[in-house]
């Protein structure tokens, strides 16, 4: 994945269209429990983004980890998967002061495949995107 990888960024993924922050019953939560209905309003018409899948050059990962540590020592929202929610507030809220990169799971490098209604796969069973690219990761 990391020729991918072109500039100084935090890469975030999105899981697939047209599944919002507000349609999915755990996202919505994870961001209202956490952040309130003002910010869920906020970032809640947006695509998911996944937190098992981003990728960062040194100085963004450094931010985006300092970042989700103090968000999960000084809140007091706990349920399991609360980092999702956070990791959506800091990539569509724009938290990171660093450069984001949205990657989309129909044409980026990464394929989350839970959120896929269909696979479309080459000669040697290999996962394509839209544009008939191999992915670099499959999660």
């Amino acid at each position: 994945p990391f020729v991918h990888v072109k500039e100084d960024a935090f890469y975030a993924t999105l899981e697939q269209r047209p599944k919002t922050i507000q349609q999915c019953g755990w996202n919505r939560k994870w961001v209202s429990d956490c952040f309130g209905q003002g910010v869920l309003r906020k970032v809640g018409d947006n695509v998911i983004s996944c937190s098992g899948t981003s990728l960062a050059t040194w100085g963004p990962a450094l931010e985006y980890t300092g970042l989700m540590r103090n968000e999960i020592q000084g809140n007091s929202c706990e349920r399991n998967g609360v980092d999702q929610g956070m990791h959506n507030v800091f990539v569509h809220d724009r938290r990171l002061k660093s450069r984001i990169i949205i990657w989309d799971n129909e044409d980026g490098p990464i394929a989350t495949v839970q959120s896929m209604p269909k696979l479309k796969r080459d000669m040697y069973g290999r996962l394509l995107n839209r544009n008939g690219e191999v992915y670099a990761v499959v999660h």
